[in-house]
């Protein structure tokens, strides 16, 4: 069983808790984690796209020369795709992009996830995080004593709104309920911080049991 330092917001090693054991004990499923990483980006996809065909377009509906005798192709609107100004052939159209992966998979993907961080080193449990107001500066001064390189991603069990304001305004930090986890964040941030009443959260059947609801970003990477 892999074991995760506890850090003090001094960035002090404070003691171990011992990680889930299916975050390790559970083979990789990278098919799993494909699909679903997939179907997270296309849910993302806004699929706005927009051409005009030759019905939208704004043009005479009258024939521009009679159909024969004047040596030229025949031709029945000013709107063909032929034409400059005309319609587009099979121009795209808003569209969904979204799909749906089994639950169960999502759930495998998840853990899966972790296992992958676990095995990087790059798991780790904070404790003593307490902010009773918005401070930008502390927080970014607590990431700095941990030595946190690239992106983080803090999950905590309830969502504070002092933390979210505090993380919101430092680049590359995001904010994740437990309950929200899932393989996209996971996989997206460099660094994995959880904080010590998530752990036990996470600990249990809970993970399992995570929805597919899309993380709240307290900032996106540049």
């Amino acid at each position: 069983m892999s074991i995760l330092k506890v850090y003090s917001i001094d960035g002090k090693i404070v003691g171990e808790k011992e990680a889930p054991a299916n975050w390790s004990s559970d083979p990789i499923n990278p098919k799993a984690l494909k699909e679903t990483l997939l179907m997270y980006q296309a849910r993302r996809r806004q699929g706005s796209a927009y051409t005009k065909g030759r019905s939208d377009v704004k043009a005479s509906g009258s024939k521009p020369w009679k159909q024969k005798g004047t040596g030229r192709a025949r031709s029945g609107s000013a709107a063909s795709p032929l034409w400059p100004g005309g319609g587009i052939c099979f121009g795209p159209k808003p569209r969904d992009f979204g799909f749906s992966v089994p639950k169960k998979v999502r759930r495998k993907a998840t853990i899966h996830a972790m296992g992958v961080k676990l095995g990087e080193g790059k798991v780790s449990v904070l404790t003593g995080l307490s902010l009773d107001e918005p401070k930008t500066a502390k927080l970014a001064k607590i990431l700095e004593s941990l030595e946190t390189k690239g992106s983080v991603l803090i999950v905590v069990k309830e969502q504070s709104s002092a933390l979210k304001l505090s993380a919101r305004n430092i680049p590359g930090v995001a904010l994740c309920r437990a309950c929200d986890l899932n393989a996209e964040e996971i996989l997206r941030k460099e660094q994995i911080l959880i904080l010590e009443d998530a752990i036990a959260f996470l600990g249990g059947e809970d993970i399992k049991k995570t929805s597919s609801k899309k993380t709240e970003k307290v900032r996106e990477d540049k």
